[in-house]
């Protein structure tokens, strides 16, 4: 039924979505989509005929990302979540090693037939097709890479990398499964062999990025830890820690100790990093 009501939703807003599914997560996935596109030739036009005849162009695959946010009880980090991958992305948008967004919007689907169903909201964010797929997935399917292909990828990470920094934005999820691989249009395939890479590397996945630096407030530096654990720096791990040991020692204190609850949770959060410095350690 929900597929159902996002292929519906899709369509609307002029696109056609498969049923290959490009990843999945905890409350979304990705699809492979189509975008709709004709456009209406009035060059063919006789002096007696007044319409004009519409060309079908070739559909433009693309990928969509489908995230639920109600009936979460992180609603509210699930909506910024989606806002700084939108503005991250779009921040990004003139750097060939960043995915670009193509669109974006939340919509509310109505599931059931009863009155009073709450409706579900879902966010709808559709970018760029990697058509070589993850860098994770290449890897584990293919082994590792020869030293040449390697240090290309490397630099097309660290340029995309740099770039993010250097507009005051820190991914804060650097992992192979958030690298894509691409071609551009002249390459007819995925390069799966030896040879010189002709890979584009894109930096994907901004729902954790945050922006850090700015002209005005200076470097900003976060004690909550972000990203996935076996890619943490120790700087991250020692955050994230502390925030699992205060915590289940807070929730083990009894009721009446008010005291001892305000200060355990007081410092929850004991120490910081720095999420530049963070992005940098993922690489390595």
């Amino acid at each position: 039924m929900i597929k159902y009501l996002h292929r519906k939703r899709l369509e609307q807003r002029g696109y056609r979505m498969t049923n290959k599914k490009l990843g999945e997560g905890g409350y979304g996935a990705v699809y492979k989509i189509y975008q709709l596109t004709t456009n209406v030739n009035n060059n063919n036009k006789n002096d007696n005929d007044n319409e004009s005849t519409i060309v079908e162009q070739p559909l433009k695959p693309l990928a969509c990302k489908m995230m639920l946010l109600s009936n979460r009880k992180d609603k509210l980090t699930a909506i910024e979540n989606f806002a700084y991958e939108v503005f991250a992305m779009y921040r990004g948008r003139n750097h060939r090693n960043i995915v670009h967004l193509e669109d974006h919007f939340i919509y509310s689907h109505h599931a059931g037939r009863i009155d009073n169903c709450s409706p579900l909201s879902y966010s709808y964010i559709i970018m760029e097709y990697a058509r070589c797929g993850t860098l994770w997935a290449k890897l584990k399917k293919y082994g590792p890479f020869d030293a040449a292909i390697t240090v290309e990828y490397f630099r097309q990470i660290t340029d995309g990398i740099r770039y993010l920094h250097t507009i005051g934005l820190a991914h804060r999820d650097l992992k192979l499964g958030n690298i894509l691989l691409t071609t551009n249009a002249a390459t007819s395939g995925c390069d799966h062999n030896n040879n010189p890479c002709q890979e584009i590397v894109k930096l994907a996945d901004f729902g954790l990025s945050r922006l850090v630096n700015s002209k005005q407030s200076g470097l900003i530096r976060f004690n909550k830890p972000a990203g996935t654990l076996a890619y943490m720096s120790p700087q991250i791990l020692s955050c994230y820690i502390r925030a699992n040991t205060v915590t289940a020692a807070a929730a083990a204190a009894t009721i009446h100790d008010d005291h001892k609850q305000r200060t355990k949770k007081s410092c929850t959060y004991h120490s910081s990093y720095d999420p530049f410095k963070a992005d940098i350690w993922a690489l390595g």
